[in-house]
């Protein structure tokens, strides 16, 4: 999971949504008031924990789902929805480098 591209504005106005100050809130995640202050500016990026505290606390989401990979599915039958438990999903490595000169 990546942190969304907003992450200061977002936890900016959703501590200003709680009536919450950045000392109570830096308190509460267990971070010093200076790290919340170059969070919320955008200086700098949360640590794992510290994303999960803000999460907790201000009950926003500060990571970006991860994206789908695409099913390739065999041969449907018609009148079917999607893919069913008997198809199979083709999943393609790229060949290492080293493993192209070998070849």
């Amino acid at each position: 999971m990546e942190l969304i591209e907003d992450y200061a504005k977002t936890i900016r106005s959703a501590r200003q949504k709680k009536n919450m100050s950045q000392d109570e809130l830096a308190q509460r995640v267990g971070e010093s008031i200076s790290t919340l202050k170059s969070i919320e500016s955008g200086r700098q990026k949360p640590t794992e924990k510290t994303i999960r505290g803000l999460e907790r606390e201000l009950e926003v989401s500060l990571l970006e789902p991860l994206g789908t990979v695409p099913i390739k599915v065999g041969k449907a039958q018609s009148g079917t929805a999607g893919p069913t438990l008997g198809d199979r999903v083709i999943v393609k490595r790229k060949m290492s480098q080293k493993a192209r000169r070998d070849d």
